[in-house]
Parts: C-alpha cells; structure tokens; sequence
C-alpha cells in the first residue's frame, strides 16, 4: 500500500505546478487572490466598527438608510418599518456596570439594539449577555418591545451559560437574536440570520461602484476568515478528479488524506521549534539576565500548536511571568499569531472571575503586574500611540498569520520560512534592545 500511495504522490506531483501555474495566471489577470482586508488586522473591534459605519445613515458611504433597513428587515423585521430619520450609532458603548457593548444602535431616541460580535470566535465572559440585555431593557424604560440585542457568533454558536444563565433565557426570549456571521451548519437549528446574506442584499441594493467593492471585498473577507475558503479551488477539484479515476488511486488518497492534519501539525511544531531555537539565542545576546519561557502548566504551543493563548516569551528574569516579548497563538488558535509585548496590569488580570480561574489553570498564580507608568515607557520607546490597556501593550499580526491553510503550511516549510524566522526575531531583537535600555522599575 505505501508503494501506491507513493506513485500516486508521484503522479500528482508532475501536474500539480502546471496547476499552480494556471491560478497564479487567472489571479494576476482578474485579482481573485487580492483582498484589501487582508492587509489590515481585523479583529472583533475593527470588524465592529465596518458594521456600524454600514449601518449608520449618516456616514460617507452615500446610501443613506438602505443598509440599516435591509438589517432590520434580516435581523429584526417587525422593526423594518421604523422611521430612521434620527439614529446615532456607537462603538464600545460603555455601560453602567462598566462593560463594553461592541455597537448600540439608538433609533428616534426610542428603540434599541445591542450587538454582540463574536467574529474571531472570543471566549463569552460571565453574564456578559444578561448584563447588555439589562443595560438595554433600562435605556427602553423596561419596554420588552423597544430593546434587542443581537448575538453574533460566527456560524450560529449562541451565547454559553456562563454569559446568558439558563434560567434567564426565557425571561428575555424575545428580545435576543441568536445571529450569525456565516449561515449556521447545525441542521437541527432554526435558521438564524447571517450577516454574509444581508451583506448579499447590501451590494444588491448599492448604487455606488465603490461601495459595492467594499461590501464584496467585506464578504469575501468574512468566509475567508471564518470558513479558511480559498479564492479558487481549482487544485482540489483537480486533485479529487484525478484521484476518483480508479479505485486505487480512491483508496491512496483517502489514506494520505488522513494524515492531512498530523502532517500540518509536525510542520507547524518544526516551524515554532526553529523560532524557540532563535529566541534562546537571542536571550543570550540580550544578557544574562533574560531567558525564553514556553512551558506553562496549561501547556506548551511548541508541542501543541492548536493551543490558545500560550506565548513563547523572551523575558528578563526579575519581570512578572506574563511580562515579555512574545509570538502567541489568538483566540483563533494558529489560524491568528501575533508577536508583540505583553504586560498585563491587575485590572487586566481581574477582569471577571471566570477569567481569573482560566488564567490561573493556564499560567498559574501570579504575584507582580505591570505599572501603568511601565506601559508608558515602553509605548514611548516603542513609538506607538495610546496604551489601549489591554493584555498586549503593543501587537501585530505576522504573515503568514493564518498557519492552518495549505499554502501558508507551505510557506513555513519551504524556503520563505528562513524569511519568515528572520523578520519574527529581526523585530524581537529590535524591542528587546529597548527594552534592555530602559530603565523599568514599575514591573
């Protein structure tokens, strides 16, 4: 058997650059592979802030109320008669009890509607949802007919307990929407709206060009980064035909197909192996005083690369544990790697108890935070903006950042991962260099 897989990767390999070939061409003559989105980090607030920049009548995209009636009629459609002569749109709307609701859209000053976006897929926090549904129901003066807060998770996932308690669920069930960023694939659930099909009736009903270019790029953007879909499947169709020509080759495939993810697992640990290797190297340039750590008691990303939220961290010894420069998996796991600096305050820390409990398991107790006054001083040396006070004093995402899809799988296997290794540490030396200058009492 392993003879025939063998000739059938043979064989597959002989035709598989003339594919390449003709992608590469169909690309540079129609774009397909080009997305403007792709060269911004789009995370759950930036994602939140094109939504509400659609929906908001006044803004400069031109279209008036077109995008928020047809919202309405999707989401909400015993509301998509309202007048929408008076609305005001927020982003990160602080709420009484301090939260952060990703967008409110206040209409004639009467009707409300909350969004929670789960667009990178973000853990729920505890009673996150019942605490937006509360804060909406007050803004209404308790009318249930005049509040709604849309839950949009990004096939359908609804909110956990932890974040809208069981014994709440009936109290509010018509003023929560379980939406959805792509249609859901639980066959056993009614179908929720999806803001891909309303992003559909969107360019049909724009009558600006280059508006209607955003929306499709917004679109395509969205199944990419949810559903890993590539711009054209001309390989795999390709490849399944071929493979489908005789039962031998079925059988080939299928075995060599089972190791698809095995396979992706030991190039991505080589890849993250390589960079601990560089990291070691250049603690020892940075000085005595500085060591690499990656082992933590939830786990090592170096030896399970789907993990979450566990950093390899370039550090100096007398910092709090979780104070660094580090390359981590996001909340996507290796579909979003981001390399930056990491100083976690206490309110950081503290933020919920259910967090607490999970950080704790994954890190373990910690002791000393970060300082204000040293988040400062490492923006400025950094020469970045405003401290967001967030986990990450400063972050960006790495290219390729999506280490789960084929052809990035391939980048840091081949030769471009030498490229890849070299820019990673190139930035982390330059940081480290600042930060070993400065001089950070406040840890």
């Amino acid at each position: 058997m392993a003879i025939q897989e063998e000739n059938f990767l043979a064989q597959v390999v002989t035709f598989l650059p003339f594919l390449r070939e003709t992608e590469t061409q169909l690309n540079r003559e129609l774009g397909r592979g080009f997305n403007a989105f792709n060269l911004f980090n789009i995370d759950e607030n930036a994602s939140s802030r094109i939504l509400a920049f659609l929906l908001n009548p006044c803004e400069k995209h031109g279209q008036g109320n077109t995008f928020l009636r047809s919202f309405l009629s999707a989401f909400i459609s015993t509301w998509e008669r309202l007048p929408l002569d008076n609305v005001a749109i927020y982003v990160e709307y602080y709420t009484n009890g301090g939260r952060r609701m990703d967008v409110l859209i206040n209409i004639d000053g009467k009707y409300y509607i909350g969004i929670e976006n789960k667009f990178k897929g973000a853990s729920d926090q505890q009673n996150q949802v019942l605490d937006y549904l509360q804060e909406l129901k007050r803004k209404a003066n308790n009318d249930p007919d005049r509040y709604r807060l849309i839950f949009l998770g990004q096939k359908g996932k609804k909110a956990g307990e932890s974040s809208f308690p069981k014994a709440d669920r009936e109290k509010y069930k018509e003023q929560i929407i379980n939406g959805s960023w792509l249609p859901s694939e639980d066959e056993g659930e009614a179908t929720a709206p999806d803001v891909s099909a309303w992003l559909e009736t969107a360019i049909k009903d724009c009558r600006a060009e280059n508006v209607r270019w955003f929306l499709k790029q917004f679109a395509s953007y969205i199944k990419q980064e949810i559903e890993g879909e590539k711009v054209s499947q001309m390989c795999n169709n390709a490849l399944i035909k071929y493979a489908m020509t005789t039962p031998e080759n079925v059988d080939a495939a299928l075995r060599i197909a089972e190791c698809g993810e095995s396979l992706k697992e030991n190039i991505r640990k080589k890849f993250l192996e390589e960079v601990l290797g560089r990291m070691e190297e250049l603690a020892k340039t940075l000085g005595g005083d500085w060591e690499v750590r990656h082992e933590w008691p939830g786990g090592d990303w170096t030896t399970t690369t789907t993990m979450r939220h566990l950093p390899i961290l370039l550090r100096k010894k007398d910092w709090p544990s979780m104070a660094g420069i580090a390359i981590q998996a996001g909340s996507t796991g290796p579909k979003d790697v981001q390399v930056g600096v990491m100083a976690p305050t206490y309110q950081v820390w503290q933020n919920t108890i259910k967090n607490i409990e999970w950080r704790e398991t994954n890190y373990g107790k910690q002791q000393t935070f970060a300082g204000l006054e040293s988040r400062k001083k490492i923006l400025t040396g950094l020469e970045q903006g405003e401290d967001g006070g967030g986990w990450w004093i400063y972050s960006h995402t790495i290219e390729p950042k999506d280490m789960v899809n084929i052809d990035a799988i391939i980048e840091i296997h081949g030769e471009r991962s030498i490229i890849i290794i070299d820019d990673i540490i190139g930035k982390m030396h330059g940081m480290g260099t600042m930060l070993r200058d400065l001089e950070i009492n406040e840890f």
